[in-house]
């Protein structure tokens, strides 16, 4: 397996979608952004500890962190399969498609991106 810093930022989205779902189910199905993503780092051995502090400065000279694009693009992602529901900003929610879930990372990422991708792509030809 390799360090989800040496994945590109698609790899790092399909990686965090298994993660996010077990954690969702271990806490009881709902929870906080902020908490989730700090739980999923502290959980997954893969992802470093130092991770929600590693900032790096655009070409425009701001800071930001490159692990909220790739947690938000899976949490995004999981949404429009249906497998997440956001009842209110910065809370997310199993829905039973969620929970029931219990198959591999890659098969979880196929599925939704299967979903997803073309939904994006409509989102892109609209504007």
């Amino acid at each position: 397996m390799t360090n989800f810093t040496n994945m590109n930022r698609q790899d790092q989205q399909a990686y965090l979608m298994k993660p996010i779902i077990d954690e969702l189910k271990q806490v009881g199905g709902q929870s906080t952004t902020k908490d989730l993503k700090r739980a999923v780092v502290e959980s997954d051995e893969n992802i470093p500890e130092n991770i929600l502090t590693m900032y790096k400065t655009s070409r425009k000279g701001r800071k930001y962190l490159p692990f909220n694009f790739a947690f938000n693009f899976a949490i995004s992602n999981l949404i429009m399969a249906g497998m997440l529901e956001r009842p209110k900003q910065g809370i997310v929610t199993l829905t039973e498609k969620g929970r029931q879930y219990n198959g591999t990372s890659e098969e979880l990422s196929t599925s939704v991106y299967e979903i997803s991708l073309p939904q994006w792509q409509e989102k892109i030809n609209k504007t």
